[in-house]
Order: structure tokens, then sequence, then C-alpha cells
């Protein structure tokens, strides 16, 4: 495995998405965003926020074996779609996260 070759290919798809303008934005702050967000739900003792923090880490594993491996075949342009559908449902489960301690009577902690 060479770690180089995953740098470059992500790299490469930060930049591509970079380049496509607000809808490129919006991918990478989703995308970047779900671990730091999930991280500081777990921080605030809510194990539910453990599945969009695990989904993030093999969606990011996923990306960098694809990479550093052959075993992958060359997906397309369609690959990126399964991907932001597994992010949606990591923010999904965060929202479920946070809304499952909120109470109307109590602000959020």
């Amino acid at each position: 495995m060479d770690f180089g070759d995953a740098a470059w290919g992500i790299g490469r798809d930060i930049d591509e998405l970079r380049s496509t303008g607000a809808f490129g934005w919006i991918v990478l702050t989703l995308t970047f965003g779900l671990p730091v967000a999930s991280f500081v739900v777990l921080v605030a003792r809510n194990l539910l926020a453990l599945i969009p923090l695990c989904i993030s880490a093999g969606l990011f594993a996923l990306w960098a074996l694809y990479y550093t491996t052959d075993w992958f075949s060359n997906p397309g342009q369609g690959a990126w779609a399964a991907a932001m559908l597994g992010v949606v449902i990591g923010w999904l489960v965060l929202a479920i996260a946070l809304l499952s301690r909120w109470r109307p009577d109590r602000p959020l902690r």
C-alpha cells in the first residue's frame, strides 16, 4: 500500500470538488463536518453519535483504500453518490441524537 497515492488521489478529488463552486463546497463541508460534529456530540455523552462517527471513519478508510489498493474496479462518476448517501444518513442519525436529548422545558446540554 502506498499512502502517497492516497494523499495524491484524495487531494485531487478535493481540488475537483472545490473547483465546482458552491455544490462542491457543500459536499466538502458536509463530509468533513460530520466527524467533527459527531465527536462534539459524543463528548457530550451521547453514544448515538458513535454511528455517524463510524460512518465517517468507514467512508474515509474506503476513500484511502480506493487509491492505495487495486481492490476496486473503476466505479466512474457515480461512486460519490453512494458515499454522499452515507454522509446524509450520518447527519440524520446525528440530528436524532441531538433531538433525543432535547426537551422544550430545558436547554440542550
